[in-house]
């Protein structure tokens, strides 16, 4: 009786999740080709994730208008296009996952988001708050409102922008015009 061995090879690709002294460590050496975080303050980072907080800025699609107040007021069933307040800088061996506060859920809020920070992203978050309670909520300039967890991808490189798609084209229309203006979107995009 012959047995015959076969032998697959299997490939993988290992990422793991940053902890706070990886991120820590990161944001204080301000590497914005590992990452970067503009405006953190340490007592948002927690053992595993970073939460983010509401930014001054409302999005549209023409335009990022700053906010005259402290203090966004959401009618019942409203929703309204809003921006991070801090700024994210990715490099191409990171990957993040996102996700909203628990505390917005207790209060009848949603944060609508894409669940992914893509590896070389630059920019605020650009998100969304669906009021779905019968009451009228306050926010605050600064309030939490997500948490990101940030993943070391290097197992998976070369990370590589294609010219001309589409990630390369919302790339480049997300770049400020200087490092503290928001984020400009091109006046020709449709999106």
């Amino acid at each position: 009786m012959k047995f015959l061995l076969t032998f697959e090879i299997i490939f993988l690709a290992i990422m793991y999740l940053l902890n706070n002294l990886e991120i820590r460590n990161s944001v204080a050496q301000a590497n914005k080709s590992y990452l970067a975080i503009d405006k953190f303050e340490n007592q948002y980072l927690q053992h595993t994730f970073y939460y983010f907080r509401l930014g001054s800025f409302l999005s549209t699609k023409k335009a990022t208008v700053p906010l005259t107040s402290n203090k966004i007021n959401l009618p019942p069933e409203s929703y309204i296009n809003i921006e991070s307040l801090e700024t994210f800088y990715l490099g191409d061996r990171i990957f993040s996952i996102i996700g909203q506060s628990t505390e917005l859920i207790m209060s009848g809020i949603q944060l609508n988001y894409s669940p992914f920070i893509d590896p070389l992203f630059q920019g605020r978050l650009r998100l969304g708050i669906k009021n779905f309670s019968q009451d009228n909520i306050d926010l605050e300039i600064g309030q939490i409102i997500g948490k990101v967890s940030f993943f070391d991808i290097t197992d998976s490189l070369p990370i590589k922008v294609d010219m001309g798609s589409i990630i390369e084209d919302k790339f480049r229309r997300r770049l400020p015009l200087r490092d503290d203006d928001p984020v400009h979107p091109d006046p020709d995009d449709d999106e």
